[in-house]
């Protein structure tokens, strides 16, 4: 998994950094390094790919040191990189691309000769293809340069199809790469039915006998063409929904600019289309449309005076995105101006909540820009809850249907029923979850159990573990969530003593009243989930699944893999909630 990369005398990148999360939305203007920091990742794609088959050798690179690592063929990369350094250095441009736990491949381009790829490890040096992979888990896939299809396609070999895929001529081979590779389609075909009105297509085919042309047809308001008579825009659809359904099983997904030739509408919907189907994406983009759909801490400013990209920190950070797009249009009250319809959320909530409502039939809440999600700083934020309907109706003239979410942290019932009843009174919809906080709704242990066996699987395959240890989920979560109960206690207890510091009570009491409910519900593995913080559960769990067989579980992962059945019915209940207080009329 690549966390970051490190430019250096790369192209106009002197000395550049960026760090990369799960959504990377790449903005900034012309000529600012957008493009640059996605064919250095479109290089580690081709490198990989080659260095990965192979066994690493011991090089002299151009500065007379030696490293573990291998020539790189220039065939082998989809990138031009003839004009890699940067002008008046003499100095060997390079990509380092930091991994898990202190690792990094290092791509060097010296002045004469072919690229390097080398490694950096944490002292064990692999010697087989396998232990390479093990050691390096990196799995990319790219979204080419799109454009429209062409009108005729003959049937091609499929080993120069598969080629070219990833390159300038992915449009022109369009129809081969269905025709050869049929495995996805359904799920294709489903995707744009749900995100293209009355639309449907089906797979190439070669209708006449004495040609060898592929033809593919669609189908739309009960028309049927080929798919080089429809517009542009269905064009270039198709083909990004194919390299998204084409990725499943990649670590991360480049996109370059999947605007182009794109309504507004659509321009909105690929952000959730991403999310729900694809895994960890590096996106750059000129659209103000798209940057409206994001969260502010996904966006990264790429600007050719800094030394590394900018993740903005707040939604007015979405102003100087849209200035350096060279809009002036004012991203934070058009986005509430055209949907609304608000929900405010705790911090990051709004990626959890999106995939559960994906598995629930709900996605289209988040996916079509009907309703506007805000973060909110937890409880501390709950006046800006309170004064949103007044402000939308008497300072812009415009009536909001308001909704909040909070975790309920350690706060007793008391606070929990006064909270709701104030909130009541200024919104349409409120609730407070009843377990700790979302990511608790994850700690179910057939989906743990499920999860770390994936990765314990992916291991055997990778030459890491000889077999699939044997061990027990419920005694894995009561070593992780064992020693939390004192604090769990101590939290608790604090809470309840604040809210009720004026009362006449003897506070022991009241700490005798938590000592017996916490007592009776963490006997059960089950109920004892309510309590503990699920974040922290999660990280227990990994540091235990890591020291004993090298392996870890992330929270995009688990909701990924979460069934409908495993979802909690209160989280069910509240997007019918919703959905009942804010979009029916």
């Amino acid at each position: 998994m690549v966390t970051s990369l490190r430019y250096e005398n790369f192209r106009a990148l002197e000395k550049y950094r960026i760090s990369l999360s799960q959504f990377n939305v790449l903005v900034g203007p012309n000529n600012s390094g957008k493009s640059t920091i996605l064919d250095g990742l479109r290089l580690l794609d081709g490198a990989y790919r080659f260095a990965s088959r192979r066994k690493p050798q011991f090089l002299c690179l151009e500065d007379g040191t030696y490293q573990w690592g291998w020539a790189i063929s220039p065939a082998s990369l989809t990138v031009d990189i003839e004009n890699v350094h940067t002008d008046y250095s003499d100095a060997s441009s390079s990509i380092t691309y930091h991994v898990a736990r202190g690792r990094s491949l290092r791509l060097i381009f010296p002045r004469t000769g072919s690229p390097t790829l080398v490694m950096q490890t944490d002292g064990r040096i692999p010697k087989s293809p396998a232990s390479v992979r093990e050691l390096f888990p990196v799995s990319l896939a790219v979204v080419p340069t799109l454009g429209p299809l062409e009108r005729e396609e003959v049937v091609l070999q499929s080993q120069y199809v598969m080629r070219s895929t990833r390159g300038h001529l992915a449009p022109r081979h369009f129809r081969n790469l269905w025709y050869h590779d049929k495995e996805g389609f359904s799920e294709f075909k489903k995707l744009l039915e749900s995100t293209w009105e009355d639309a449907s297509i089906q797979p190439p085919e070669l209708p006449y006998l004495s040609t060898n042309t592929l033809a593919m047809f669609m189908t739309e308001k009960r028309m049927t063409r080929e798919v080089a008579w429809a517009g542009f825009g269905f064009q270039v659809w198709i083909q990004l929904l194919t390299h998204i359904v084409k990725s499943r099983g990649a670590d991360l997904l480049v996109v370059d600019e999947p605007e182009i030739y794109l309504h507004p509408d659509l321009q909105r919907s690929i952000v959730g289309v991403l999310r729900r189907l694809g895994p960890r994406v590096v996106l750059a983009t000129h659209s103000v449309e798209i940057i409206n759909e994001v969260e502010p801490s996904e966006i990264i400013t790429v600007e050719r005076n800094k030394s590394e990209g900018k993740r903005l920190t707040d939604l007015r950070g979405l102003e100087h995105a849209a200035q350096l797009l060279g809009s002036s249009q004012n991203t934070y009250l058009t986005r509430l101006a055209r949907e609304r319809r608000i929900l405010f959320v705790e911090g990051k909530d709004k990626k959890l909540l999106q995939r559960f409502a994906a598995k629930t039939g709900h996605a289209d809440m988040f996916d079509t820009g009907r309703l506007a999600t805000i973060p909110v700083e937890g409880f501390s934020g709950q006046s800006r809850v309170k004064n949103a309907q007044w402000a939308f109706s008497n300072v812009l003239g415009e009536g909001m249907r308001v909704a909040a979410l909070f975790d309920r942290d350690y706060r007793c019932d008391e606070e929990i029923n006064e909270l709701q009843t104030e909130l009541r009174l200024c919104t349409d919809y409120v609730h407070i979850l009843e377990k700790k906080e979302i990511e608790n709704y994850l700690l179910v242990p057939d989906l743990i159990d499920r999860c770390i066996s994936a990765r314990l699987q992916i291991r055997v395959e990778h030459g890491g573990l000889a077999t699939i240890p044997e061990y027990s989920v419920m005694e894995l979560l009561d070593e992780a969530t064992g020693p939390m109960r004192p604090m769990v206690k101590s939290q608790l207890g604090a809470r309840k003593l604040e809210y009720h510091r004026w009362a006449h009570r003897d506070g022991s009491t009241y700490l005798l009243e938590i000592e017996r409910t916490l007592d009776e519900e963490w006997q059960s593995i089950d109920k004892r989930m309510r309590w503990v913080p699920g974040k922290e559960v999660i990280a227990a769990i990994n540091t235990i699944c890591d020291e004993r067989w090298g392996v870890s579980i992330t929270v995009p992962q688990l909701a990924n893999a979460i069934k409908v059945s495993e979802i909690d019915a209160e989280i069910q209940t509240f997007f019918a909630d919703l959905q009942n207080a804010i979009f029916i009329d």
